[in-house]
């Protein structure tokens, strides 16, 4: 190790941290901490709507992370309690609040987030109706160190008043606040990595440039707060209260909003890669510029708020409610440039736009949506991004609907290319569902859905065949292809059969004399198209009467299918 590492490493040692022990603080200074909380602590028992911020005996005294620390013991050990009893009991709180947590997210499972959670992955786990009780235990187990124990008990710092107080910079990692109230708080660049803030009052408070990383912050109050350049990476914000907030250019990788009040708060330019805000509500929220790739907006308000110019690629935005003045206009459902790893690129691999499966569009300017930057280049909905043949039909069908409900909104705009590649997309996911509905019914526990399995077989073979020939009438080369395959084999076939060739061991050779190749193609023109019967031929059971007949049969099975597949999509079969 270096000099200025080691000496680094010193100077980390000496800056005062949350849960130092209290002897590190000069014994004047303690005195002068006790004398301010005792004040504060009249001052916080006057009616709320009586005391001013102004007269917080912390109002700008600036605090360190061990001196908060000491405040929070005096607060836990109430005016005659023992202190290093206090401080024993902050660091098994914090443990109780996280074993709390562990058993609150599995009652919650199984009450109230049953449903959210198998919405969450559905697609992932491909199985079950979403509201089936079906749980990932890998993630959702009770806490085994307390499946036969009593449950612990929440502890609060609801007599902890900092209201105004200065603690930039200060050192709080994993620290235990609770129900504190630190309205009005200088937290700027402050150290909160994995601190425990649950129901914590922070509101006006300034947090720009904080380390929140793992914080807890689940039903916090941050109305008004300044969270400007914050880093909030996989923090719980669960129920948090952060109506006009400022998160502008904040880090919430990962973070967890669900049921969040987010109204009116500025997020532009933050980076919500992978965020979860399932329930929240975004009215007026300003989402300007904001990184969404891979977030999960399902059920989300969105009623006027404005998304324009935010990175949607793969986003889910399943079930989300717009109105007239939600703002889409400019966001990208896909990113500028392919960023993935090479080996996505090399092999091709789908680019997966937005899910945008059963969107509450209300009275929502559909105009909007063909002024999103991307269609050109989008060939997948994010609906389908976890769908494998082990997918249950459930999700195949949503996936489907999806597509055609996308495709409705933008043939209405006059989008109707972007909106036939949808559609032909939706096609190819209808013959996955069907066959997805054969392994369904090949269940001998089921007996009875057995005799589904036929007709299911059929649709199934008949997509097939409808992809191959004529790609559900979006790719009419494979039609021209087939149709010039098709009277180029039987040309060669009536040459062999003139010249001594028996086809389907018939008794005897063709009485005709040997056909010239423009003589075999006229032959398969006309025998196509269903006029090879009239050819003069002594014996039906000429070996050129049965391909004739062959050929005719074809014929006509790929002029309907042609003839149905191009009705369907031109004329508005949907």
């Amino acid at each position: 190790m270096s000099e200025e590492q080691q000496a680094e490493q010193a100077q980390e040692q000496r800056v005062p941290k949350w849960g130092d022990p209290l002897d590190t603080i000069p014994v004047e200074r303690q005195q002068e901490l006790r004398e301010m909380a005792e004040r504060q602590r009249v001052w916080a028992a006057q009616p709320k709507g009586e005391r001013e911020l102004e007269q917080s005996a912390f109002k700008r005294v600036r605090l360190n992370g061990a001196e908060a620390f000491f405040l929070a013991a005096l607060a836990m050990a109430g005016p005659a309690g023992d202190l290093e009893e206090a401080v024993g009991k902050l660091g098994a709180a914090r443990k109780d609040r996280d074993l709390l947590r562990r058993i609150e997210m599995d009652e919650d499972s199984r009450k109230v987030m049953t449903y959210l959670e198998e919405r969450i992955t559905y697609y992932e786990r491909g199985g079950g109706h979403p509201g089936a009780p079906r749980l990932d235990p890998a993630r959702h187990s009770p806490a085994e160190d307390v499946q036969d124990g009593p449950r612990p008990v929440p502890t609060t710092l609801s007599a902890l008043h900092l209201e105004g107080a200065i603690l930039s910079e200060a050192h709080l990692e994993d620290a235990f606040l609770d129900s504190a109230t630190l309205e009005g708080t200088d937290l700027r660049e402050a150290h909160l990595e994995g601190a425990s803030l649950v129901c914590t009052v922070l509101t006006r408070a300034d947090l720009s440039g904080a380390q929140l990383e793992r914080a807890n912050l689940t039903s916090a109050h941050l109305q008004e707060a300044a969270l400007t350049d914050a880093w909030l990476q996989e923090a719980i914000l669960e129920r948090a209260q952060l109506q006009k907030a400022s998160l502008d250019s904040a880090m919430l990788w990962k973070a967890q909003l669900n049921w969040a009040q987010v109204q009116e708060a500025d997020l532009s330019f933050a980076i919500l890669r992978e965020a979860s805000l399932i329930y929240a509500h975004l009215r007026k929220a300003s989402l300007y510029n904001t990184y969404l790739w891979k977030a999960s907006l399902r059920n989300t308000y969105l009623q006027e708020t404005i998304l324009k110019r935010a990175k949607l690629e793969e986003a889910d935005l399943d079930g989300a409610t717009l109105d007239s003045k939600t703002t889409l206009a400019g966001a990208f459902i896909l990113a500028d440039g392919d960023a993935r790893p090479l080996l996505a690129r090399m092999f091709r691999r789908p680019r997966y736009g937005p899910a945008l499966g059963d969107l509450h569009w209300g009275d929502f300017d559909l105009v909007q949506l063909t002024q999103m930057e991307g269609w050109e280049a989008l060939r997948r909905l994010g609906d389908e991004r976890h769908l494998s043949w082990r997918s249950n039909a459930g999700a195949h069908r949503d996936a489907v609907r999806a597509y055609r409900q996308v495709a409705q909104r933008l043939r209405d705009q006059g989008y109707s290319d972007i909106a036939d590649r949808l559609t032909d997309r939706a096609q190819v996911l209808q013959r996955k569902l069907y066959f997805r509905l054969m392994l369904e019914d090949w269940d001998w526990r089921r007996p009875w859905r057995l005799l589904r399995l036929p007709g299911d077989l059929v649709r199934w073979l008949f997509s097939g065949f409808l992809a191959l020939l004529a790609g559900y009438g979006y790719h009419p080369g494979r039609s021209v292809f087939w149709y010039l395959a098709t009277i180029t084999g039987f040309t060669v076939l009536y040459m062999q059969a003139t010249q001594g060739w028996i086809p389907f061991g018939l008794p005897a050779p063709s009485q005709l004399a040997p056909l010239p190749w423009y003589e075999s193609l006229i032959l398969s023109v006309s025998s196509f198209h269903g006029r090879g019967f009239f050819q003069p031929l002594e014996s039906l059971g000429d070996p050129v009467a049965a391909l004739a007949a062959i050929e005719a049969v074809l014929g006509l099975l790929i002029e309907i299918s042609f003839i149905a597949t191009f009705t369907q999509r031109f004329f508005g079969a949907k």
